[in-house]
């Protein structure tokens, strides 16, 4: 990032040369935001399925183990 070239000859840096670097610097965050957004969402969505199947494994392996065997025995 550069320093704002001063508009005025006594070369001081005026309220509209501060307001047009930093409008500059949020149209490049913008754009950059609006070019990830879709692959975030993505990796957003893929990583909550994991879990979501992790934890599914893990609550069935538990209520096996849990699991009491009913034996049936007939006379």
């Amino acid at each position: 990032m550069t320093a704002p070239t001063p508009s005025t000859p006594s070369g001081r840096v005026t309220r509209a040369d501060l307001e047009s670097a930093l409008g500059d610097v949020q149209a490049d965050l913008v754009t950059t935001v609006e070019s990830r957004r879709r692959s975030l969402t993505v990796v957003g969505i893929g990583i909550g399925a994991l879990v979501v199947i992790v934890a599914y494994l893990f609550g069935r392996r538990s209520a096996r183990r849990l699991a009491g065997i009913v034996e049936v025995r007939r006379r």
